[in-house]
């Protein structure tokens, strides 16, 4: 299920990055695959308590430092992502 957040998380810089004149068909593709892997993300039979499980550890957990910051607001994205598939340029 992570890997399937991350490979979204991957794909939606990658579209980010490609600028008009190089969309067409790879842009098309693309929306295409992160559709699928993400209909294949919310049909897993473990992804609503792994994503309650996400949710829990990120009321819990209380970052000290920067990398614990950064950390969170990163799994809060891939949340955002996970519930939101239109955040995908």
């Amino acid at each position: 299920l992570m890997r399937c957040l991350l490979t979204l998380n991957k794909a939606r810089q990658f579209m980010g990055l490609i600028t008009d004149s190089q969309a067409g068909d790879m842009l098309s593709s693309l929306r295409t695959h992160s559709h699928d892997v993400h209909v294949r993300l919310q049909r897993h039979s473990h992804y609503k308590p792994f994503i309650a499980a996400l949710n829990q550890w990120l009321c819990a957990c209380n970052p000290f430092n920067d990398y614990y910051v950064k950390k969170c607001d990163f799994i809060r994205d891939l949340l955002a992502l996970a519930e939101n598939p239109a955040e995908l340029p």
